[in-house]
């Protein structure tokens, strides 16, 4: 018998058993009603009428058996925060006689981006800066929420010489105005919990915590700029932490530079923080 604690988020449906196995799952903390569904995919919302193969109340749990070698068990904190214990019993195996063992189906992936554009707790915010004064720099603070945040990618564009792109954390600043940021979904968003300021006064960066993107652009006149490099290293971002992302300009002309950011906030699988 193997056991693993899981954290729901309230109002996220979250996945805890993903292979075709036996156990049981017990509510462990959290004083709030905790809706379990056996689906192929995550329902895409809450629903108490809809149908489903398991319901339980406060602080229960129940046994699941043989699991379908597509079904999953997804689970769906109500009213606040609450954590499960998912047990699988010892030689548990996948079905054998599925379809993709035998080639009469395929096996699909797809990018963790992928699943949580689906799931709806992909996030994504862009800016065009004009006229950056020479050497100057921009800055922008990103304040994460309750959620752990995965900085999926950065795309960066400029139209002179080149950016030098950081992130720091902690930062002192004052002032600022709330920025408002998109999601990659138009059908099941998750409203996020990050907060973007714009036009904040910083008096020190904080903490340099990733190592700087230094981009350099064409300098002949038919190819100078670049209209956009993706900084694609995933940078995990704390809980409850104000960061800068700061933009410097390497050009001592003026040049006008893009800024698009794409992220996922929520409960990390490895490890779980």
């Amino acid at each position: 018998m193997s056991s693993i604690r899981i954290n729901l988020p309230q109002g996220v449906w979250t996945n805890i058993v993903t292979i075709g196995a036996d156990g049981w799952v017990n509510q462990t903390q959290g004083d709030t009603q905790v809706v379990y569904v056996i689906a192929e995919t995550a329902p895409t919302s809450f629903n108490p009428q809809t149908p489903t193969r398991y319901e339980t109340e406060r602080r229960q749990g129940f046994e699941f058996d043989g699991l379908a070698a597509l079904e999953s068990i997804y689970a769906y904190a109500i009213n606040d925060d609450a954590e499960v214990s998912v047990s699988i019993e010892k030689g548990t195996s996948l079905n054998l006689d599925a379809g993709y063992f035998n080639g009469l189906a395929g096996i699909i992936s797809q990018t963790y981006t992928e699943a949580n554009s689906k799931l709806g707790t992909q996030h994504e915010a862009s800016a065009l800066f004009e006229d950056v004064a020479g050497l100057a720099s921009n800055n922008t603070i990103f304040i994460t929420g309750a959620l752990p945040l995965s900085l999926k990618g950065r795309v960066i564009g400029y139209s002179g010489l080149g950016v030098t792109a950081e992130i720091f954390r902690a930062p002192t600043y004052t002032g600022g105005t709330i920025a408002a940021y998109q999601n990659a979904s138009d059908i099941n968003p998750v409203t996020g919990l990050s907060q973007i300021i714009t036009g904040a006064t910083v008096t020190a960066p904080g903490t340099l915590v990733f190592a700087p993107d230094y981009l350099i652009g064409n300098t002949s006149n038919q190819g100078k700029g670049d209209p956009g490099k993706v900084l694609g290293r995933e940078r995990l971002l704390r809980r409850n932490t104000t960061y800068l992302l700061r933009l410097t300009s390497l050009d001592t002309q003026p040049q006008d530079i893009t800024s698009l950011l794409s992220w996922y906030e929520g409960e990390l699988d490895l490890p779980r923080l």
